[in-house]
This record gives C-alpha cells, sequence and structure tokens, in this order.
C-alpha cells in the first residue's frame, strides 16, 4: 500500500514543513498541490530532500495587491521521480493550470488541473470556452498513450460545485454554462473509462469541486477527505493506492556505523572541544619512542592511532543522523506522537455516527494541528538561531543553512545500468558509478616512464635532490588548510591540523622526512574518497555524474611543503617558462589574457593577420598521455 495525498493551500512555500512531514510520515507515493502561486519562489525554497517538484505556474499577470495566482505542483518520491517525464503542462491567461507527468516504473500518468471559479465582477471569465480549450489539449494527450494501456488519474480543482458525477448532470443551481462544461469533461473522462472516485464533499461549503478520475479504479483502495487547519477552505484528500513499493533497498552486506570509532564520529566544531587540553597532550606524547624502529607507514597508523585516542577524551561525539531522509525519525519525537494521535482521530471520524462526535473529534484535531503548526515554527527558529551563533566559529555550518534556501542538494541515483534495470542499493550504484568512471581513461601510447628518464639530469643545469622537512614548514602548511576542507579516508579533520599545528609538526615531520628516505608513501595517503557530484540532465544516468576526489588532509601537508620547496628553487634559477601563468604566484588567467591581449593587438598594429585556437581537453586528467610531453620536448616549436 501506498498513499497519495492531494492538498490545496493558499501559498506553498509557508507549507512546505507540513507537507514534508506528511510526507516522510508515510513515505507518499505522490503529492497533487492546486492553487499554488509560486511564481516569487525558487527551486530551494520548495524542495523536500527525497522528493521532486514538477509544477507549471499561472502566466496570469498579478493581482493589484501583487500577489500571483493559480498554479498546479506535483510532489513525486525520488525513487519513482528518477524515471519521470514531464509530458503535459498547460496555462491558459491564468484560467486553467495543468500538468501532466509520467512515473514510468508504474507506467502511470497523473494530470493536476486547477480551474479558477469564473468571476464576472473583474471580467476575468472563466467558461466553457476556456474549459474546451483544455479538454481539447487532453484527448490529444491521453489518445498519444500507447500499449500496454497505462493507468492514468486526472485530479485536481475544477470549481465545478453543481455536477453529479456518477450521472453526468448538474443538479439545481447550475447554469447553462456550468451544465455544458460538466458535460465536457464527464464525455471526455467516459471515452477513457475514467471515474470520479470522490463521493463526498470536499470544501467547507459542502460541494464536491475537488476532484480524482482514474481508468483503474481497483488501484483506489479507500480514500479519506477532511477539513485543513490552514486557511483553505479546501479538505485534504488523502487515497491510499494499491501499489507497492519500491523504496529504496536495504543495504545489508554494507557495514553498519563503520565510521563508529573514527574522527568522523567527533565533533571538532562543538563549543566543548578543549583545544588547550588537547594541545597539551598532543604536544607532551612521546613520538620518537612511538615511532622507534617503525617505518613511515607503521609510523603513519601509530601516529593516526594516538590522534585518535587522545582526541577522544577532549572531543565530544557528533549526534547520529538518520541516513534515510524519508524515515519519520527524522522527524522530532513530539511531533512524531501529535502526528500519531491525528491519524487516530482522523480513524474515528470516519466511524462517527453522531454530528456532535465528529465535531467534537474536529475540534480536538484542529488543537493537535496547531501543536504541529507551533512545533514546526520553533524547529525553524531554532534552526536558525543556531546558524547564527555559528556564523564565526564554524561558518561551514551557516552556508550550509543558507544554501537549503538558494541551492537544492541533488542525491545520488537510483541508476540505471546497461541492462536497463534500476539499481537502487548503494553497493550497486557504486560499483555502476566505478565501472562508468574506469572507462573513461584512455591507454598510455608510451609505457610508464621512470622519473630519471622523464626528467633527465643536465649537467648545466641546477638539480635538487632533497627537501627537508622542518617543523616550521609542516606548521605554516597546515596553517594554510581551510577548518571546513573535507576528510578524506583516515577522517583527519583540517581544524585538528590547523589548531593543534605547533603540537603535530614534529611528528608529521618525522614521518614525511621517513617517507622520503624510503621513496614511498603510505597507501592510506595516496587512496581517496570518490564523492560523485550531479553535473545536470538525468539523475539515472552514471556518465552525469563527475567524480571528486578526496583525500587526506597529511597528504595535502605534505604536497604543500613539497611544492614550495620546488618553486622556490624553480623561481631561484629562473626555470619556469616566460609564458607559464597557471599555478604560480602572481600569474593567473588575468594575466595571461592581459599578456595575450597585448600580444594580438601588437600584432594586427603592425598589420598582420592573428589566427588563435582554442583546445579544451574532455577529461584531461583522465585521459591525457603524460608521455606525449616527451615528444612533444623533442620539437622545435613555440606553442603561443
Amino acid at each position: 500500500m501506498m498513499n497519495i495525498r492531494g492538498l490545496l493551500p493558499r501559498t506553498v512555500p509557508s507549507k512546505v514543513p507540513y507537507i514534508r512531514d506528511l510526507l516522510y510520515n508515510t513515505s507518499q507515493l505522490f503529492f497533487a498541490l492546486t492553487e499554488t502561486w509560486l511564481d516569487d519562489h525558487n527551486e530551494a525554497e520548495l524542495h523536500i530532500p527525497g522528493y521532486s517538484l514538477y509544477h507549471q505556474d499561472c502566466i496570469r499577470k498579478r493581482s493589484k495587491n501583487g500577489r500571483s495566482t493559480g498554479g498546479v505542483a506535483l510532489y513525486i518520491r525520488d525513487d519513482h521521480a528518477i524515471t519521470c517525464e514531464e509530458v503535459f503542462s498547460y496555462s491558459d491567461g491564468g484560467v486553467i493550470d495543468a500538468i501532466g507527468v509520467h512515473i514510468k516504473t508504474l507506467n502511470l500518468f497523473v494530470y493536476v488541473v486547477y480551474r479558477q471559479p469564473d468571476d464576472k465582477v473583474r471580467n476575468h471569465r472563466s467558461t466553457s470556452t476556456e474549459l474546451a480549450r483544455l479538454l481539447k489539449k487532453l484527448h490529444e494527450q491521453f489518445k498519444s498513450h500507447q500499449s500496454p494501456q497505462p493507468d492514468v488519474i486526472l485530479l485536481g480543482d475544477i470549481n465545478l460545485p453543481h455536477a453529479d458525477w456518477l450521472s453526468g448532470d448538474c443538479t439545481s443551481g447550475a447554469s447553462t454554462d456550468e451544465q455544458a462544461m460538466v458535460k465536457s469533461l464527464y464525455d471526455l473522462t467516459l471515452e477513457y473509462f475514467m471515474v470520479q472516485q470522490i463521493d463526498c464533499p470536499t470544501n467547507a461549503d459542502g460541494n464536491t469541486i475537488d476532484l480524482v478520475f482514474t481508468n483503474n479504479s481497483d488501484l483506489v483502495h479507500s480514500f479519506t477527505s477532511l477539513p485543513q487547519i490552514t486557511r483553505s477552505d479546501h479538505y485534504l484528500i488523502e487515497i491510499s493506492a494499491v501499489y507497492k513499493s519500491s523504496g529504496h533497498a536495504e543495504d545489508d552486506d554494507v557495514p553498519k556505523d563503520t565510521k563508529e570509532t573514527s574522527f568522523f564520529n567527533l565533533n571538532f566544531f562543538s563549543e566543548d572541544v578543549d583545544w588547550h587540553k588537547l594541545n597539551n597532550e598532543l604536544s607532551q606524547h612521546n613520538w620518537e619512542g612511538e615511532f622507534k624502529g617503525l617505518d613511515s607507514t607503521s609510523m603513519l597508523n601509530k601516529f593516526l592511532s594516538v590522534c585518535l585516542s587522545i582526541a577522544k577524551n577532549h572531543v565530544p561525539l557528533k549526534k547520529k543522523v538518520i541516513g534515510n531522509l524519508r524515515q519519520p525519525n527524522r522527524i522530532p519525537k513530539d511531533r512524531r506522537k501529535l502526528m500519531r494521535t491525528r491519524t487516530r482521530i482522523k480513524r474515528q471520524v470516519l466511524r462517527a455516527k453522531s454530528d456532535s462526535k465528529t465535531q467534537a473529534l474536529t475540534r480536538r484535531l484542529i488543537e493537535i494541528e496547531k501543536k504541529i503548526q507551533s512545533s514546526q515554527l520553533q524547529q525553524a527558529e531554532y534552526e536558525e538561531s543556531k546558524a547564527v551563533e555559528n556564523i564565526k566559529r564554524n561558518p561551514k555550518f551557516f552556508f550550509s543553512y543558507a544554501k537549503r534556501f538558494s541551492k537544492i542538494k541533488i542525491g545520488i541515483g537510483p541508476l540505471i545500468n546497461s541492462a536497463k534495470t534500476l539499481l537502487t542499493s548503494a553497493k550497486q550504484m557504486s560499483e555502476l558509478l566505478s565501472e562508468q568512471y574506469r572507462s573513461v581513461f584512455s591507454i598510455p601510447k608510451h609505457p610508464q616512464l621512470r622519473p630519471n628518464e622523464l626528467f633527465p639530469d643536465e649537467p648545466a643545469q641546477e638539480s635538487i635532490h632533497n627537501i627537508c622537512f622542518s617543523d616550521e614548514d609542516m606548521s605554516s602548511a597546515m596553517n594554510e588548510l581551510s577548518n571546513n576542507s573535507a576528510a578524506g579516508p583516515d577522517g583527519f579533520p583540517s581544524i585538528l591540523l590547523k589548531s593543534c599545528r605547533q603540537a603535530l609538526a614534529p611528528p608529521l615531520a618525522n614521518i614525511w622526512r621517513n617517507s622520503m628516505n624510503e621513496g614511498s608513501i603510505p597507501k592510506l595517503c595516496k587512496t581517496a574518497n570518490i564523492v560523485p557530484i550531479h553535473k545536470g540532465k538525468s539523475r539515472a544516468l552514471p556518465q552525469n555524474y563527475r567524480p571528486i576526489a578526496l583525500t587526506s588532509q597529511l597528504i595535502k601537508v605534505f604536497e604543500k611543503v613539497v611544492r614550495r620547496h620546488l618553486v622556490l628553487f624553480m623561481e631561484r634559477h629562473d626555470l619556469f617558462n616566460p609564458t607559464q601563468h597557471g599555478f604560480r604566484g602572481g600569474r593567473s588567467c588575468l594575466s595571461q589574457l592581459l599578456c595575450h591581449i597585448d600580444r594580438v593587438t601588437k600584432l594586427l598594429e603592425e598589420g598582420k593577420s592573428v589566427d588563435c585556437v582554442y583546445l579544451d581537453f574532455s577529461k584531461a586528467f583522465d585521459k591525457v598521455d603524460i608521455g606525449i610531453t616527451r615528444d612533444l620536448s623533442t620539437r622545435d616549436e613555440q606553442i603561443i
């Protein structure tokens, strides 16, 4: 069983927390909304993690009070939205708005429609003429559905209060135009074997104006229509549908809490970190005794073990976070309890046999809804105040909070493999992405070269034979790190390196001196965590994810020291090509462009022709063969 909800609010953004809790609490398949007024809001404000939003905004000009009107929207759970396709969109001058989405995993078409009431006073008519245009488009859309015959759900606020959908007629009080609209809509649904499922009032006036048509009545298990505790006079319609939830697979083969005993489990940004004692204990530790007789790899492992052991005494643990965004534990405990009570009362309302009993339960429902909304407001205020408090101490926390309202964080997958199978398991998706990243590497034309072959010694030139790792070098390199840099596989945080650099510089300098003498780098420092970042287009295709490698902060310190010595040596002996601008101090893309423009301008002033060729290598770091540099170095050519 999966639930389908329909909500008809006045403004969606203010109700996003309310909708989010409803979706998470019961893992809704989709959530349809009408009269959404979304013109002034960006996608991030409306985003609910775990769900994708499709919407059609009204194209009507703003009203005199500056507000937008109309519009429809549809939230679809990500495990199905990954293969969804928007197949229909319609907006007729603010009179009618509609959107249609094909959920391919279920072969289900969902159409959401909003038709505004006829407004003779303000000369904003909504008559059978406007509805006929929509119905013509829908007829063409329904006709385009291919075999096998899909399930179709057409729902929304049609604003035809006098319709009798069993017979296709109208009750007394209907105008001639309303009768024509009811008949045309009834004829369309009848042609495609669609039956109206709602047979009870859906608004405060006792009318059935929010409709749910479907060509497969068997998929509707049951439905409820209850008043909302919001400014909307429409009721909340909840349909239980007979669909099996695919969800995300349980990764039983993936070890649980693998980072439980590592640096990842410690909160180095907490106010309770005792940095003074932590620094003292690290500086007073007998590192020489710990490292005696060990190679560089063993020294590094011992260094990590000792640092973790000491850090545990002075750094508090992180609070556990539930990994699945759709789990109800993401909702605070007090609100989950209220929501369970609300569900129980709703069932009692349906079973109530007297009006007095129904009214009493409705009043209780109103009080519970008020408490839920108050809880949501308190949570929002708490999150905002906490973000403000962290601006100076932990800016990453603040900007993460701010980005929630300006940028959508895209999750990974589910992914489609070469056999067109949808993969939801974390292990399966990781293997598929790994296969994709390996496939883009090119085979080098030349065999791997030894360093002395790639950079042969030339007696006439100066050479650098050794790099000395001093405590000052290490401390200076650690100070250049950002507190918020992501840790590598070892989990060692940059904030610990930077805050305790004086205490950690001697043991690290010892480790890297040993590593240079041995001519090897510890394997842990050559390993990276690969984080796929969505580049755009379909989230189901592995080629649309760019790999970002997160390496150890310890090797970054090593690289900074080595780079500083190499750059100083090359600058001192004037070994850089004058046209080299990238990766050099005081020489950037801007300086290169200035030199280039100056050269071109000079040649043009001399009456010469200038041809410029701009090259961009696709996946250059994966495909560029380092052996090519050897071929180029043998040519007597100057590349401008």
